[in-house]
């Protein structure tokens, strides 16, 4: 054994925070007694030290952090990291819990280009500096690769879809077809992101990525004239205007607290299978709502495992 392996293997050992070879370092942020607790997919390596841990998961540019357990010698590296507020600050536990902080990886889709410049249109693998990922990574699909400034998108599995009915049924005694001049279906297959902030753009009116008939109308946005309807109650029938907001797939759910704006006398509910699926139900005579603010806000989402060869590592 070197004398250099030997004082980085000492020095690794008793301070949690090391630089190490040239693209990562890894910093330890906890003690747990069963990784799997909080944990869905991980991968067992057969390891004689921490160093050896840590140096599987730099070698492996999808591994985001790793459990190590001095007693048992075991190493289990993961592709995801976990939120502080799963953190247990415990000084106890039969694994050291350490997060790759990754250096030289893309965070833009400018950045990609800026590494290499021979990169196309297409899905890459994004490390963006945004809260909602605490470390994470995301597969964006970099649109305009040949332009000055590329931009960013979301690729979804299912087409988001939104729908402003031709229908009325004021007394709720007779549905019928009826023009209001308001009706349409929009379908989203990508939709644009603030990579910075992994915020779906709501407010820019981007339909790159959208097909519709009738008249269109922005992510997250719904209405109907199907029947009078209050903000407060549910009226006896209705409404029936929605948008899906479906992420499943992707690798990504939402995240915090969305707020919604509504028209005046306008009812607003929702219907969420989890937090990547949810059903906006919104309308009146008429009625209609949308997404307030800078948009709406994505994590990752660790239930789900993506193929890594679906999208492009630059380095």
């Amino acid at each position: 054994m070197s004398k250099t392996f030997l004082v980085l293997r000492i020095i690794f050992n008793y301070i949690p925070c090391l630089a190490f070879l040239q693209n990562s370092r890894f910093i330890m942020q906890d003690f747990v007694d069963n990784p799997y607790d909080r944990n869905f997919f991980l991968m067992d390596h057969k390891v004689v030290s921490k160093v050896s841990c840590a140096g599987a998961c730099d070698k492996d540019v999808f591994c985001l952090s790793f459990y190590y357990s001095k007693e048992e010698k075991r190493c289990l590296t993961n592709t995801f990291v976990l939120h502080p507020s799963e953190l247990t600050q415990s000084t106890q536990g039969s694994f050291q819990y350490f997060v790759k902080e990754v250096i030289k990886r893309p965070r833009t889709c400018s950045e990609v280009k800026q590494n290499d410049p021979a990169s196309v249109e297409g899905h890459y693998w994004l490390f963006p500096e945004a809260s909602s990922l605490y470390g994470n990574r995301v597969r964006i699909y970099c649109h305009n690769m040949s332009e000055t400034t590329p931009l960013e998108y979301i690729s979804l599995f299912n087409p988001n879809v939104g729908v402003f009915p031709a229908l009325r049924n004021a007394d709720c005694t007779n549905e019928v077809v009826m023009s209001s001049g308001y009706e349409g279906t929009t379908t989203f297959y990508k939709v644009k992101v603030m990579v910075d902030s992994v915020r779906v753009v709501t407010h820019n009116y981007d339909y790159t990525f959208a097909n519709w008939t009738g008249k269109r109308y922005p992510y997250g946005a719904a209405g109907d004239c199907y029947s009078p309807q209050s903000p407060t109650q549910k009226g006896p029938c209705g409404p029936v205007g929605s948008f899906h907001i479906n992420f499943d797939g992707t690798g990504l759910r939402t995240y915090g607290k969305t707020s919604w704006r509504a028209s005046n006398d306008t009812n607003i509910s929702f219907k969420a299978s989890s937090s990547s699926n949810i059903k906006v139900i919104c309308g009146g005579l008429c009625g209609y709502c949308y997404i307030k603010g800078p948009g709406l806000t994505l994590t990752v989402n660790r239930e789900e495992m993506i193929d890594q060869d679906s999208a492009i590592v630059v380095v």
